[in-house]
C-alpha cells in the first residue's frame, strides 16, 4: 500500500490558479453525514462536500481551504477535488 495521497485541487471560477497538486498522508473534510477522513488506501468514493478541506503533507505542513460547496473524487490514492464557490479562500 502506498503511503501518500496524490491530491490535485481544481478551482472553478474562484482563482487564478487553476490546479493545485499536493502529496499528501490525509484529508479531512465534510459531506452531508458530517466530518471524514481520507487516508492513503481509503475506498474508492464520489461525495459533494462543503465547508472546509485540511491537507495534511507529506512534509507535516496543513493547508486549509475554506468554500461553500465541491465534488470529491478517490480512485486508489489520487484524490480529486473539485471547488466551485466565489467565496472560496485559497492559500497562496
Amino acid at each position: 500500500m502506498q503511503e501518500e495521497l496524490n491530491v490535485i485541487v481544481t478551482f472553478q471560477h474562484i482563482s487564478d490558479k487553476a490546479e493545485m497538486q499536493i502529496k499528501a498522508k490525509s484529508i479531512s473534510l465534510f459531506n452531508e453525514v458530517g466530518p471524514f477522513d481520507v487516508l492513503p488506501g481509503h475506498a474508492n468514493l464520489i461525495s459533494t462536500i462543503h465547508s472546509s478541506i485540511i491537507i495534511q503533507s507529506t512534509d507535516n505542513q496543513h493547508k486549509e481551504i475554506k468554500f461553500a460547496r465541491g465534488v470529491l473524487e478517490v480512485s486508489g490514492n489520487i484524490v480529486n477535488i473539485f471547488l466551485e464557490e466565489d467565496s472560496a479562500q485559497v492559500p497562496s
